[in-house]
């Protein structure tokens, strides 16, 4: 086969490659234009407000729990040096 011809193959896989590649492309956008979300699937907003109420309760709680622990620490050992004073 002659180079111009080579070349000629080479650019139609080319050609044929990137318009499948472009038809996939604009196939998703649409899809992904055409996806909705139904307003009966969402959660009331009372239930969403107690979910991020509690969500932060715990958070907080977590972050107060060393500082807890170390207070019943320093508890437990002035209790025990009151014992052992005794």
């Amino acid at each position: 086969m002659k180079t111009n011809t080579k070349i000629l193959i080479g650019l139609g896989i080319a050609a044929a490659a990137t318009t499948a590649i472009a038809i996939g492309v604009i196939r998703e956008l649409r899809a992904i234009r055409n996806l909705t979300i139904d307003v009966d699937d969402l959660p009331e907003e009372d239930a969403l407000d107690a979910a991020v109420e509690e969500a932060a309760e715990e958070v907080v709680d977590a972050e107060e729990a060393p500082a807890e622990a170390v207070e019943e620490a320093v508890v437990a050992e002035a209790a025990a040096e009151e014992v052992a004073a005794d």
